[in-house]
């Protein structure tokens, strides 16, 4: 992140580029609360469609085989995708799992 006076810019270093600011602070929602923090809907505003795009994410990633030289990249998606369904079916009103 980098502070600047008048706003904070999230940067990926791996693929440095401008994006659609919208996505960068449904994942931060998401992450905040995977985290220990609280649900992205008392965090950040986000749209509704948002969580389903981190949800959906998510769940496509996580079910990839392990990355031999990267071996936490899985688990971690899962954990992430653990917040990201439930909030995606709050943030779309859907009925929730059983």
């Amino acid at each position: 992140m980098a502070f600047l006076p008048d706003r904070v810019v999230l940067v990926d270093w791996n693929w440095a580029c401008v994006g659609n600011a919208a996505i960068e602070l449904a994942y931060t929602a998401n992450h905040i609360e995977a985290t220990g923090g609280p649900p992205p809907e008392e965090t950040i505003d986000v749209d509704p469609p948002w969580a389903a795009v981190v949800a959906g994410y998510f769940a496509q990633m996580a079910r990839l085989p392990s990355i031999p030289t990267a071996p936490t990249v899985r688990p971690a998606q899962r954990a992430a995708l653990e917040y990201a369904l439930p909030w995606a079916i709050r943030a779309l009103d859907l009925e929730p799992l059983s």
